[in-house]
């Protein structure tokens, strides 16, 4: 009974991931499309996280990269949200990967900045 389980719910899990994921790609790419200023659009900013944040598990590398993206935007706009999310996104995937300091940092970093918003997520 487990195995019949697990053979119909993992695959369910991994296609509605991946589902989002493109939802995902798609999103950032219309942004794109629709504003020659789109680096400077929060929601452009908050797709990349999002991006980032469904990858960290099974792609690091590339959920490290569209943070990487995401980061510079939030900071040239002043989008504290957005930064804000940003750490916590590097934070977390630096802990999946292991690496722990570099992880405390960027949490770090993300706590002072929701501390200041007032945000208690």
């Amino acid at each position: 009974m487990k195995k019949l389980f697990f053979s119909l719910f993992i695959p369910t899990i991994l296609f509605s991931q991946q589902w989002k994921i493109d939802s995902l790609f798609k999103r950032a790419d219309a942004i794109k499309r629709q504003s020659k200023n789109f680096f400077l659009d929060t929601d452009f900013v908050n797709t990349l996280n999002h991006l980032a944040w469904e990858l960290q598990y099974n792609d690091p590398d590339t959920a490290l990269y569209f943070v990487r993206q995401s980061l510079p935007l939030a900071q040239r706009t002043n989008y504290k949200t957005g930064i804000a999310n940003s750490y916590n996104a590097l934070g977390s995937i630096y802990a999946g990967i292991g690496e722990n300091d570099t992880a405390l940092i960027y949490y770090r970093k993300c706590l002072g900045i929701r501390d200041e918003l007032h945000d208690e997520k």
